[in-house]
């Protein structure tokens, strides 16, 4: 959102709402888009804890406390428009609309001193009916999850319009500009047909070997084969799989320290020719199994927990599985917020992924009266594409590439072909020494029920701008519950909950992919210096360099000047 900052709060900004004042009145509001509102859902959404009201004969209502913090005789909260102190606006009267910032800053009205601060952006716009506006009833229940939808008028997410803008973003050669960005449009095609948009893609993806550099890209890369029906193994010059399964340590897929590049693993495999009886995918569930944190979530919190969903639901014969499964639920249902959704709208897509992948219906997890859905509906823009317009290309892509299989309740595993396994010997080295299937595998389109969300992912690049998808924790893994937005091709701020959760740095362009065989040659090359007697080494050096001194001068002149 250009400067977006990462100490602004995002709400979805009610036309109505109620509050009361100190004296106990009650004040409805309804038909505008208002700062009082915009205060009301800051403490739903949990940004403020408490706050209260002071109503002011002839003048309205001032926010006389925030979160406990009031001194009358020497400060006020003060009210800032978009960085603007209004002088004549209070929170009743002062209109908001998309893009707009609200402050309000504890200010000594002696000194002008300042000190906490609560700040809020509109992000979107939601119409309440009257029902919804009447204050509920007290009631023990809490959490998210559950109960009906009341008056509430449910927003629909608008899946052709959502294809119509990515159709509007798509490069003449059918990709979208960078291997992250190409991918997952895949995905997104495979989950709503566009039509020519999707044929082009599938061209360019046969044709185009992008620069790939960890297992994270190969199995990025091999879903989107697999999204629009290309063999990974044979369907283009490189075997995408060998990769992934060679990475494989006896335990765990990729890098130990994640969770993950596991999780993801288990899509292509599974519709690769691998099943739950064999060792790599029997060993990964249960490595994933084991890396649950006692909550329910994965490292990365909602989106990596729905993405672990997703990937584990067709392993429920295997030991533990149900159970992690039924943990992470109950997780996300404790995640879900008061407008429906979940963090953002990349969380909330994958949530909803992982709610078909349950065998479940959105209507099983309201707040509110909310489903999942509003929320992600609320984010979509006139031209189509989610987050707000002023938002990068890149950044609204990419949610919008998420939004589409979330809102169309169709997860990764429904989306994917499967493949069988090369019969051995039946790979060859192409020109350029790529190694790859030489016989066409079988293909069956993936079931199209849903049985089952920037997975460590994908630090891909391209001659434009780097992508990396992020997860919530920036020092350990990258991408997931959010689209950050970027800034001079860097993604920065989260879009959908500031203060962010992640902040990804610049990636450097990354090597042309490499040969499968000729990768575990300098996989071994390197095991071997790894492996070799650092003494006998050292003593080797010394020896060299008294035979120099001895004598060698020739020798030394000839090789080492």
């Amino acid at each position: 959102i250009g400067t977006l900052l990462d100490t602004y709060h995002n709400i979805v900004l009610p036309s109505a709402c109620t509050v009361s004042d100190v004296s106990g009145s009650t004040h409805n509001f309804s038909g505008s888009y208002l700062g009082i509102c915009a205060l009301v859902e800051a403490k739903n959404e949990g940004y403020v804890t408490s706050y209260e009201l002071v109503e002011f004969a002839g003048v309205g209502l001032f926010a006389d406390s925030i979160d406990g913090m009031k001194d009358p005789s020497t400060s006020y909260w003060a009210l800032y428009h978009n960085g603007v102190y209004e002088e004549t606006r209070g929170l009743i009267t002062l209109p908001l609309v998309i893009g707009d910032t609200m402050s309000l800053i504890y200010t000594n009205f002696i000194t002008n001193a300042t000190s906490s601060t609560t700040d809020m952006r509109v992000i979107a716009l939601r119409e309440v009916t009257e029902v919804e506006n009447q204050e509920p009833e007290p009631s023990g229940s809490g959490g998210g999850g559950g109960g009906g939808s009341g008056g509430v008028n449910h927003i629909t997410f608008n899946v052709p319009a959502a294809l119509a803008y990515l159709t509007s973003k798509q490069a003449v050669d059918g990709s979208f500009g960078n291997s992250l960005l190409t991918d997952w449009a895949a995905m997104a095609f495979a989950a709503a047909d566009p039509g020519e948009a999707k044929i082009k893609l599938r061209a360019y993806l046969v044709s185009t070997a992008p620069a790939l550099s960890g297992v994270q890209d190969y199995i990025r890369h091999a879903m989107a084969l697999m999204a629009l029906g290309i063999d990974p193994y044979a369907g283009t010059s490189i075997d995408y799989i060998a990769p992934i399964v060679a990475s494989f340590d006896g335990t765990q897929i990729g890098d130990a320290s994640l969770d993950n590049d596991d999780i993801f693993a288990l899509f292509p495999l599974m519709h690769a020719g691998y099943g739950s009886a064999d060792e790599m995918v029997s060993k990964s569930a249960a490595f994933i199994i084991a890396r649950q944190q006692e909550n329910g979530s994965w490292v990365g919190g909602v989106d990596v927990t729905a993405a672990a969903v997703q990937a584990l639901a067709p392993l429920s014969s295997l030991p533990g599985v149900s159970t992690a499964i039924t943990k992470a639920e109950n997780y996300l249902r404790l995640q879900q917020q008061s407008n429906g959704g979940f963090a953002n709208s990349s969380a909330t897509s994958w949530t909803m992924q992982a709610i078909a992948a349950l065998g479940q219906q959105e209507t099983s997890w309201s707040v509110n009266g909310l489903y999942p859905s509003d929320y992600l509906a609320s984010l979509q823009q006139s031209d189509g594409g989610v987050e707000l317009t002023s938002a990068s290309d890149l950044t609204r892509v990419w949610a919008t590439e998420y939004a589409i299989p979330g809102a169309t309740g169709k997860t990764w595993n429904s989306l994917l072909s499967s493949f069988a396994k090369p019969a051995a010997g039946t790979t060859s080295t192409t020109g350029g020494g790529v190694s790859v299937a030489t016989e066409s595998a079988t293909t069956t389109p993936a079931a199209a029920t849903a049985t089952t969300t920037p997975i460590t992912v994908v630090a891909t690049s391209s001659s434009a701008t780097v992508i990396t998808e992020a997860t919530s924790t920036p020092t350990v893994e990258i991408f997931a519950d959010a689209v950050g937005e970027i800034e001079d091709g860097t993604p920065t701020a989260n879009i959908a909950q500031i203060p962010v959760q992640r902040l990804i740095p610049e990636e450097t362009p990354s090597p042309e992919p490499v040969p499968v065989e000729e990768t575990r040659g300098q996989v071994a090359a390197a095991a071997a210096v790894g492996d070799m007697d650092w003494t006998l080494l050292i003593l080797t050096i010394l020896a060299l360099i008294l035979l120099g001194i001895g004598g060698y001068v020739g020798f030394a002149r000839k090789y080492w000047r």
